[in-house]
C-alpha cells in the first residue's frame, strides 16, 4: 500500500572543482537556466567566492569549491535533473570526479507497532534480544540500515551495470518530528568518475544524469514502495 510521504525529495550531488561565483542567479537567468517566478522567487543565502546557497520556490542549490548540489523538495522532482543537465551542459570542461542521484522519503505509519514492523522484519530480533529486551520489555531497536550494490573491479567498487561506483539504500526511523511513528528512505545511485578522464567533465556527466535519472528515480520509488508494504502489512 503507497503511504503518502509527508517529506519528500530528490537530489544530484556531484563531487568536483567549482567556481561558485559562476553560479549567481543572474546567470542562471541570463543562460535561462531559471526564469520566470522560479527566479523570482529566488532566496539568497550567501554569494561568496566559496560558497554560493540560495533556495528556489521548490528547492535548494549549494556550490563551493568542491562540491555542487541541487535538491528538489516539491513536485516536479524532475527538476532537480533539469536544472543539473542545462548547469554543466553550459560549463562542459568542469572537472566532476563523482556524481550521485538521491531520492528521500520521511512517511508516517499508524503507530509504533506498525514502524517496528519494518525494523524487525529487516532486522529479527530474535538474535539481538540480549541488547533490545530488558525484563521482557522492548529496550531498542534498528537505529539505521545500509544496504549496498556493488562488486570488486579493478580494486575499487563497481556496479552490476559494469560503472564504477554503488547503489545504496538505507532505511531508519525518521527524526523529522513532524512525520509521526516515521520512517525514513534513502536511495543513493553514486557514479565514481576517477581515474577515468573521459567520463569526468561536466558535459559527458550531464549526459549520464539525463540518461540514467528516469531509471534511477523509477527504481527508487520501487524500494519506498517495497518498505511501506513492510510497515502497512500488505
Amino acid at each position: 500500500m503507497r503511504i503518502p510521504p509527508q517529506v519528500s525529495g530528490c537530489s544530484i550531488v556531484a563531487l568536483g572543482h567549482f567556481n561558485p561565483l559562476i553560479f549567481r542567479p543572474d546567470w542562471l537567468q541570463d543562460k535561462e537556466i531559471v526564469v520566470g517566478s522560479d527566479f523570482d522567487g529566488i532566496a539568497i543565502d550567501i554569494i561568496h567566492p566559496d560558497i554560493v546557497q540560495f533556495r528556489l520556490p521548490w528547492g535548494l542549490l549549494q556550490v563551493d569549491r568542491d562540491r555542487f548540489s541541487i535538491t528538489a523538495m516539491q513536485e516536479p522532482l524532475v527538476r532537480a535533473c533539469d536544472l543539473f543537465v542545462k548547469c554543466f551542459q553550459y560549463l562542459p570542461e568542469t572537472p566532476i570526479m563523482a556524481v550521485g542521484m538521491n531520492r528521500e522519503v520521511h512517511f508516517p505509519t499508524q503507530d509504533e507497532m506498525q514502524r517496528d514492523r519494518v525494523g524487525n522484519t529487516l532486522a529479527p530480533t530474535q538474535f539481538w534480544r540480549d541488547l533490545v529486551e530488558s525484563e521482557g520489555r522492548k529496550a531498542g531497536g534498528l537505529r539505521t540500515l545500509t544496504m549496498e550494490q556493488s562488486l570488486i573491479k579493478e580494486g575499487r567498487r563497481a556496479r552490476v551495470d559494469g560503472a564504477f561506483g554503488w547503489i545504496q539504500v538505507k532505511i531508519e526511523p525518521s527524526v523529522n518530528s513532524s512525520v509521526p511513528f516515521g520512517i525514513y528512505v534513502h536511495v543513493n545511485d553514486h557514479f565514481d568518475l576517477t581515474g577515468s578522464s573521459k567520463n569526468s567533465n561536466g558535459k559527458i556527466v550531464a549526459e549520464l544524469v539525463a540518461a540514467k535519472w528516469d531509471a534511477t528515480v523509477r527504481a527508487a520509488e520501487g524500494w519506498v514502495d517495497r518498505v511501506m508494504e513492510l510497515a502497512s502489512g500488505t
